[in-house]
């Protein structure tokens, strides 16, 4: 069980009246906002079939004028491997956000579901895959899909590996003049990343090394 207490500091320069609503003329002018959070995790494992993962606390969102709101936070989630190869897994949360002085000023809370794959095959790949969907406080909704692709080269020495990354995540809503919550939502995002691995251990087994090298790119629109 680990217990762990946060807490944020944001501020934003308000440029027109919409965007810090509270905060007196004349404008510009810096608003700043606060949070606390406060959770408790807990992580078990039944041998190498069943993972079980658990949180739950509380966030405190303080807005530009002093609004306030306490509210519960919690989630949990299993994966379970029906063979050494091949697990699956799923989770479902409710977490406020503290990501920009905006997100915290309009209390966003983020409630997401999840489903997640892992799978091992022709002994040096290994794929995994997770999909998400997730409904904000403020009415607007995001689906979220993460995929990789990995392999060992088939190397003694040192341990040599080649990973893919992709991410690609939609928002229902993508109007930024009307969206004002603080979160960036674009109306596709889509990124690729690929890392290549170097281990080994030395001097029978005294020292460890491992070095990545990591590049990708990533791309988004709106309509």
């Amino acid at each position: 069980l680990d217990v762990s207490y946060s807490h944020f500091d944001a501020k934003f320069r308000c440029t027109t009246g919409y965007q810090c609503v509270g905060i007196d003329p004349p404008l510009p002018e810096e608003a700043e906002d606060d949070g606390d959070l406060v959770q408790a995790s807990f992580a078990t494992r039944f041998s190498d079939i069943l993972f079980i993962n658990a949180f739950l606390g509380a966030a405190r969102q303080e807005g530009f004028s002093n609004n306030e709101l306490v509210s519960p936070v919690g989630g949990g989630s299993f994966d379970l491997y029906i063979a050494p190869q091949l697990g699956f897994g799923f989770g479902a949360s409710y977490e406020a956000l503290f990501d920009t002085a905006q997100i915290i000023d309009n209390h966003i809370r983020l409630t997401t579901v999840t489903g997640r794959i892992d799978y091992q095959f022709a002994q040096r790949w290994r794929l995994r895959g997770s999909a998400q969907h997730g409904w904000f406080s403020d009415g607007n909704q995001r689906n979220v899909l993460n995929w990789a692709l990995s392999v060992r080269l088939p190397v003694r020495r040192p341990r040599l590996s080649i990973t893919y990354f992709g991410r690609y995540l939609s928002y229902k809503d993508d109007d930024q003049q009307e969206l004002a919550s603080g979160y960036f939502a674009p109306t596709s995002f889509f990124s690729n990343l690929l890392t290549v691995g170097v281990g080994d251990n030395l001097f029978h087994r005294r020292f460890y090394y491992s070095v990545e090298v990591t590049g990708g790119i990533q791309e988004f629109n709106r309509l």
